[in-house]
């Protein structure tokens, strides 16, 4: 059916046939919105995209947990530190992405947040690591306060 307006619901909408919203949607507050069939066009604020929209921070900075999927960007002459918050305080799911690029001339310097332990993939190393310009690394989360990076320009 054609949903035409403002639709207003609360508890479960579930659909069992095709359902077109004109004009667009948008969908808004915290719940977990999620796609069944594979979309035809996608832009960075669509349900189901699939790229990594990016965040452009160009100071000290802790991630939070709209930065999942995304990339963090840093493109000032200046060095930064951004932190990995411990779960405690921002619950990201196992399994969550970042990816953090930096393109100025300043280092980025991904810090552990307490309790957090910061793996370079590959290694058993656990330590803060520099991004240096041109850098390019994700993080994957693995358990409560368990991280691993890779990439390259990582040291």
């Amino acid at each position: 059916g054609l949903l035409n307006g403002n639709l207003t619901f609360s508890g479960t909408l579930a659909a069992t046939a095709l359902v077109t919203l004109s004009a667009g949607a948008t969908f808004s507050g915290t719940t977990d919105y999620r796609l069944t069939a594979t979309p035809t066009t996608l832009n960075s604020d669509s349900i189901g995209f699939r790229g990594a929209p990016l965040n452009t921070q160009d100071a000290t900075y802790t991630l939070v947990l709209i930065d999942s999927g995304k990339t963090v960007l840093h493109t000032s002459a200046s060095a930064h530190t951004w932190t990995i918050p411990p779960n405690s305080s921002v619950a990201y799911p196992v399994g969550t992405v970042v990816v953090l690029a930096n393109i100025g001339s300043g280092v980025v310097t991904v810090a552990r947040g307490s309790g957090v332990t910061l793996r370079i993939a590959g290694t058993s190393t656990d330590q803060d690591v520099d991004i240096a310009q041109h850098g390019i690394a994700s993080i994957l989360k693995l358990a409560a306060d368990s991280w691993y990076i890779s990439g390259s320009g990582v040291s």
